[in-house]
């Protein structure tokens, strides 16, 4: 790339100085915003870890702050309010439910299992739509009809429908909840992985490790998975937050 000083002496020995500074400028505009941007997002990139790494911490160690079970039941201290207002309990730093359980207790035994769900229906989301995403683009023709034909199926699919009928037919258990959180989303997955890993193999490199011979296997995964794990990753930060919801 040519510096803003050298283009504009290039510029005026061609007799043509206001295009290219005009251009010149732009690129030092770019550039500027560029910079910041690539200042301002680590920043907010730390708070976001920070704020999740408190939430992990108090999921993992929360038993500091309170010495009873979530399912401990005080009768003689029911509909407590917090120990900082007027008739709180210091036992009971935010109070008790209607059957006397502390609230706190039960505000980390609940997020213990929002983090543990939301962990593993992510990731089990995650490695099936990128792995049926990959075979697609690899296979191309009946392989791909038939692996985007389930997955429009299980976009038109309802999945809290689903998930309730699953529950119903087959009992309420922690494991069968996670595996259905692991299919929510899968599909965005798939259908991500497949456009950005045909449009990598489009791409020079993949079409020139193709040419060299390489096999399948180091083309996608040692080539193309890195250059596209960046979108990937931006799908899971949108996947991990919707399953805490559900």
């Amino acid at each position: 790339m040519v510096p803003w000083r050298n283009a504009k002496c290039l510029c005026e020995k061609a007799q043509i100085a206001s295009p290219c500074l005009q251009a010149a400028n732009r690129d030092n505009r770019t550039l500027v915003m560029l910079r910041f941007s690539l200042r301002a997002s680590p920043t907010l990139l730390y708070v976001a870890f920070a704020v999740f790494g408190a939430i992990a911490l108090v999921a993992v160690v929360g038993n500091v702050f309170t010495t009873y079970s979530p399912t401990q039941a005080i009768l003689t201290s029911r509909l407590k309010p917090p120990s900082f207002l007027e008739g709180g309990d210091p036992r009971f730093l935010l109070g008790t439910d209607r059957l006397g359980r502390d609230m706190i207790a039960r505000l980390i035994f609940g997020l213990r299992i929002s983090l543990a769900v939301a962990v593993a229906g992510t990731i089990i989301g995650a490695v099936l739509g990128i792995a049926i995403g990959f075979i697609a683009a690899r296979f191309r023709g009946v392989v791909e009809e038939g692996l985007m034909m389930i997955v429009d199926l299980q976009v038109s699919l309802p999945f809290i429908l689903l998930a309730l009928t699953m529950l119903a037919f087959f009992g309420n258990s922690i494991t069968l909840f996670i595996i259905l959180m692991g299919l929510h989303g899968w599909e965005n997955y798939a259908r991500l992985t497949r456009g950005v890993v045909l449009s990598a193999a489009n791409q020079p490199y993949g079409k020139a490790i193709t040419g060299l011979g390489a096999s399948s296997w180091r083309l996608y995964g040692r080539h193309i998975l890195p250059n596209v794990a960046s979108a990937l990753i931006v799908q899971l930060t949108f996947n991990f937050p919707q399953i805490i919801v559900l």
